[in-house]
């Protein structure tokens, strides 16, 4: 073994370490003071139990009045000079550093070797806190570094603390900026632990991926989104009704408004008025903030005068036809206010979608997260009639996933209830991202011999 692989990587601690040891013997209570952070915290930063280095922490905050703090320990003379060169030397003997870092430091204790009394005081303010500060930059970028290679290397594995972590974030009664940003760099351990190993070597990727992360600082997520679905195919193929009743609750991360989104796409026969369009889609339409009808919660916070949920649907129609019908978006949108920070609000909602049937199309539909969500369960059912002919696929896709090829593993997120064709539910327990989903397509039991499920594309 040589020289080189038998030093330590020079981390956080061990740099607290060396300050407090020979030859400096900076007591931890001074570093404490110095640091400006509470016992606990500098218990698990001097034994290097933080999963993450503190933000406050960061070198471009404290790397200079660290290094100006400590240096106010010792006189500005000579003496000083040569206790900082013995403290070099032992550093380059012991641990890793960068090219840079350790350049530097030759360079230190060639300077301090020669040393009088007429450059102590330039010594002492210029190269002296120069080295500690370059120190602390390089410990602290070395301790992120290894905090990032331990989540790679336990990413397959459970980790009952992450859940439990997460939990605890969320029930806080005050969930502000920087609980949030804590809750995200959670998130992104828990949801991404089984997928990112094919992912190691496309960086770019990895890098857009973490900046998708980070601009979620501040948004809404859900706590839980609950759905169950029911499925209609008349028997002469001419129409399918869908049957939804679903329960979600939105946490909200600040006083702002959110937006609630509903989206459908649907062919309907050409020449429909837009309000024709919204009754056929969203038929029977019941929706509920916090137990208030959603027209009464809207015209309390607004200061308006609905009347009726459909006014909240906004039909975009395209000029694609298919066997003279016309494809149609629905987009049912309206505010939640959140009255205390950190709120969750529950959104409860009911409503039958009919629509003509157009064989390969109107079998194949698509849901799409709209904000993280904590907990997702979605059913799907055929109506006794309709399961006689008709099977369920459903394929699962996530923020990973790269293409329509390239779907999830069903053992992973779907569940079978009773008759695998004409049931199923996608279940993510273990926290989904903005742009996670599933689609769905239905199948004639009489084309697959096998009775199992056909690829969608």
């Amino acid at each position: 073994m040589n020289t080189k692989n038998a030093k330590k990587t020079f981390l956080f601690n061990v740099f607290l370490a060396s300050i407090a040891g020979e030859p400096l013997d900076i007591s931890y209570t001074k570093l404490i003071d110095i640091l400006g952070v509470s016992e606990s915290t500098f218990s698990k930063l001097r034994h290097g139990r933080m999963n993450k280095m503190p933000a406050g922490l960061h070198p471009n905050l404290m790397a200079s009045q660290f290094a100006a703090n400590t240096i106010k320990e010792f006189p500005p003379a000579c003496s000083t000079a040569r206790r900082f060169a013995v403290y070099a030397q032992m550093l380059s003997e012991k641990y890793i550093f960068s090219d840079s870092l350790a350049r530097f430091i030759t360079m230190f204790s060639a300077g301090a070797a020669v040393i009088d009394e007429e450059r102590a005081n330039k010594f002492y303010t210029g190269m002296i806190p120069e080295l500690i500060k370059l120190c602390y930059e390089e410990a602290y970028t070395n301790t992120e570094q290894d905090y990032q290679n331990r989540l790679m290397s336990r990413i397959r594995a459970k980790s009952e603390l992450v859940y439990q972590k997460i939990c605890d974030t969320i029930n806080e009664d005050v969930l502000d900026s920087e609980k949030l940003n804590e809750l995200l760099n959670v998130i992104y351990a828990a949801s991404l632990r089984s997928q990112l190993p094919p992912f190691f070597s496309d960086l770019a990727y990895l890098e857009m991926l973490g900046g998708m992360i980070r601009s979620q600082a501040n948004q809404p997520f859900y706590n839980f989104a609950n759905r169950s679905e029911q499925i209609s195919i008349s028997d002469d193929l001419r129409k399918m009704v869908r049957t939804l009743c679903a329960t979600e609750q939105v946490v909200a991360p600040s006083l702002n408004p959110i937006e609630f989104t509903l989206t459908q796409r649907l062919y309907q026969v050409k020449g429909l008025s837009t309000d024709e369009i919204a009754k056929h889609a969203f038929r029977n339409l019941s929706i509920t903030v916090n137990n208030f009808p959603v027209v009464k919660y809207i015209n309390l916070h607004e200061d308006s005068r609905y009347t009726s949920p459909l006014q909240f649907v906004t039909v975009i129609e395209s000029t694609k036809e298919v066997g003279g019908m016309t494809a149609t978006w629905l987009v049912l949108r309206f505010k939640l206010y959140p009255a205390e920070l950190g709120e969750p609000i529950n959104v409860e909602y009911e409503y039958s979608c009919a629509s003509p049937f157009i064989h390969d199309i109107s079998s194949v539909y698509s849901y799409t997260l709209q904000y993280p969500c904590k907990s997702l369960e979605h059913e799907f059912r055929l109506d006794e009639q309709t399961r006689r002919k008709w099977g369920i696929g459903v394929q699962v896709f996530t923020l990973l996933t790269k293409s329509t090829q390239n779907v999830e593993k069903k053992e992973s997120f779907l569940e079978e209830n009773g008759d695998s064709e004409g049931s199923k539910r996608v279940v993510i327990y273990d926290w989904a991202l903005p742009g996670a989903g599933y689609y769905v397509n239905l199948y004639e039991l009489r084309h697959t011999r096998s009775r199992s499920e056909p690829a969608l594309y």
